[in-house]
């Protein structure tokens, strides 16, 4: 792990400066964070430019290289939480009820009054004085969480686009001509819409 985590470094190009490697425990799978000075041992800026596409590049290729297991997507299931602190198991808990709850909502008030009953509560953030939305927190206790900070599939325009998407889907459903029904025979239907005629 030591390993990757220096070839991942020299690959960024942050080199000649301090940083923490750290194994993390937090989930059943075994992980590790970096955190480094960008400001080397000269005194100069590492530079930084790009580093969140450099990163993702460098870390599909490691992964390649090492033939590393890629996360799809977040599994709560490998998470342990009794590791975790208290701000971060209510973080867990918020993206329990917005994951159990958002395939059932058909918008974001269904969502909120849905979440409302888990004791989670939905902040919205407004434009300016308008009306216009710009973003969503929830909140629970005394945390409060960015929804892309809950996770990145729960910030408003992600949520907007979940729920647009949905109901399209069921919009579709409802355009589509009942012209047979199953339970009748083809040659008695046709028969039906001929009388119709």
């Amino acid at each position: 792990m030591v390993e990757i985590a220096e070839k991942y470094l020299d690959e960024l190009k942050i080199a000649n400066t301090q940083y923490v490697i750290t194994k993390h425990i937090d989930k059943s799978h075994q992980h590790l964070h970096i955190l480094a000075n960008l400001v080397n041992n000269d005194g100069a800026n590492i530079n930084d430019n790009w580093t969140g596409l450099r990163s993702k590049k460098t870390a599909e290729k490691l992964t390649q290289e090492y033939q590393l297991i890629t996360v799809q997507k977040k599994n709560i299931g490998l998470t342990n939480v009794n590791n975790l602190n208290e701000r971060e198991k209510i973080k867990y808990k918020i993206y329990e009820a917005i994951t159990n709850n958002l395939p059932q909502s058909a918008t974001l008030n269904h969502l909120e009054k849905q979440l409302a009953k888990h004791g989670v509560e939905t902040v919205y953030k407004y434009k300016g004085q308008t009306e216009e939305l710009q973003g969503i927190s929830f909140s629970l206790g005394k945390f409060k969480y960015k929804g892309s900070e809950i996770d990145r599939s729960f910030s408003l325009k992600n949520l907007q686009k979940t729920i647009a998407n949905k109901q399209l889907k069921t919009e579709k459903k409802s355009t589509i001509p009942a012209i047979f029904t199953p339970h009748k025979s083809m040659e008695m239907q046709h028969k039906e819409m001929m009388q119709k005629e």
